[in-house]
């Protein structure tokens, strides 16, 4: 009973305590909904009227792309029957993209493969699962050549998922990688970009437009690009790269239009295989060290490309064109590759015992190409079926 009591009593208490702190707070609470309402009441008497704000600007469209500038996808992407991914050159400038790996980064479904490690097989992709090696382009003609490719030439990059053999040709099943090319404008324009970084990273481009005085509808458009980096905490390592692309327009704006383009990047690289594999992880040593030899390891590559391009438009409808192009790809390199030695060894034996052989993988080859590609694009209206337009193509391949 007495601690019943006790019980009961405590509980009155903090009944009491509520009581004497929630009153004064209702009082509070009433003391200010009634200033609210005086001051409501006082608002309503002398409106103020505040000024107006007239905001105008143009809307910036940011990243995305409604069509496509490559004359094999006429149609705008939303209509195009296909997955369309492309990256536009905005993109690769703000986020300053020294390689087409760098650029294809940004699309879903594409993997970089081993070839990305310094190897003599250039860039090596993976889409969709299916190798995409043979399935990069450049304005809609096959660039076979096995280097490392540079987007200071690019206007943009599409990527097209899943078999592409209706527009592009033969090829695999993952789908195409095109590099659309900075084509001269009637515009003139200077630009151009700058890069200095850490680990001996220098890189220079510049983008020059200028219409021709005596030439009328005529352009001309020059880009540059020298670039020298390092491999951060490996000395040995070096990629040094240059290119030029120079291109001129005749008719620009007018039905029939005259195009002649080269294309030219060369590269001398000190490749770097890293260190060898042990058992189920690259071996525990120092990331400084350096299994090849730093004075005769090395890797070439020269790429020539030269493009005229022909196009002429009959009417709004019906238009014509015709590319012919020479490309002549060389590559040279001798690489090491460091390989453990697993005779006598275990998991459990220390690295001082471990012997490293180093495999020599050397390379020569030259690649050719001429190729000669016509389109015809005929649009014309299908009533109520909505097929916006239909394309006839004609290709001739000589290699």
């Amino acid at each position: 009973m007495r601690r019943l009591r006790r019980s009961v009593e405590k509980t009155a208490a903090r009944k009491g305590i509520l009581r004497r702190l929630v009153a004064p707070t209702l009082g509070v609470g009433l003391l200010v909904a009634s200033s609210a309402s005086a001051y409501a009441q006082a608002t309503d008497k002398d409106d103020v009227k505040m000024p107006g704000v007239d905001v105008r600007g143009q809307r910036n469209n940011g990243y995305k792309v409604d069509e496509s500038t490559n004359s094999k996808l006429p149609d705008s992407l939303q209509d195009t029957p296909q997955s369309v991914t492309i990256i536009p050159l905005e993109v690769m400038r703000e986020q300053s993209a020294f390689s087409l790996r760098d650029a294809l980064r940004n699309v879903t479904g594409v993997s970089i493969a081993a070839g990305e490690g310094g190897g003599a097989q250039g860039d090596n992709l993976t889409l969709r699962g299916f190798s995409a090696r043979n399935d990069i382009f450049v304005d809609g003609i096959r660039d076979f050549g096995s280097y490392y490719r540079d987007p200071f030439n690019l206007n943009e990059i599409e990527v097209l998922k899943g078999p592409a053999s209706i527009l592009f040709g033969r090829g695999s099943t993952g789908g195409v990688v095109n590099q659309v090319s900075k084509q001269p404008e009637r515009s003139p324009f200077v630009a151009g970009t700058a890069t200095v970084g850490t680990d001996r990273t220098f890189r220079f481009t510049s983008d020059i437009n200028q219409p021709l005085t005596n030439i009328e509808n005529s352009a001309i458009r020059l880009n540059l690009m020298g670039n020298l980096n390092g491999v951060s905490a490996r000395n040995d390592a070096e990629y040094r790269r240059f290119g030029v692309a120079p291109s001129v327009t005749f008719g620009l704006g007018t039905n029939t239009r005259l195009t002649f383009s080269y294309f030219h990047l060369q590269e001398y690289n000190t490749p770097d295989y890293g260190v060898p594999w042990l058992y189920a992880s690259p071996a525990p040593v120092k990331r400084q060290t350096f299994y090849g030899f730093s004075n005769d390891d090395y890797l070439r590559t020269q790429v020539d490309i030269g493009t005229v391009k022909f196009e002429h438009d009959f009417n709004d409808s019906v238009t014509f064109r015709n590319q012919f192009r020479y490309a002549n790809y060389q590559r040279a390199g001798r690489i090491t590759e460091a390989l453990v030695n697993y005779t006598g060894i275990t998991p459990n034996t220390p690295l001082s015992q471990i012997n490293v052989t180093r495999n020599m993988i050397s390379v020569l080859s030259t690649e050719s190409l001429m190729q000669n590609q016509s389109d015809v694009t005929v649009r014309f209206d299908t009533g109520p079926i909505p097929v916006p337009l239909t394309e006839i193509r004609c290709r001739a391949v000589a290699a």
